[in-house]
């Protein structure tokens, strides 16, 4: 159940990641894609420690 609901997140995160980048590629305010990209590296970085956490 838990496996289940972390591999759900992992697929919605990396959805979101695809949709940050098309929205950085086309924004015109490079602030908001600097936002974006920190966003997403750190929702990466965050992912990475839960499968750390739930690998053992």
């Amino acid at each position: 159940m838990i496996f289940g609901f972390f591999s759900a997140l992992i697929i919605y995160i990396n959805i979101n990641f695809f949709i940050f980048t098309f929205i950085c590629i086309f924004s015109t305010n490079f602030r908001k894609f600097i936002c974006n990209f920190c966003l997403v590296i750190i929702f990466k970085i965050f992912l990475r420690k839960i499968k750390i956490f739930y690998s053992w």
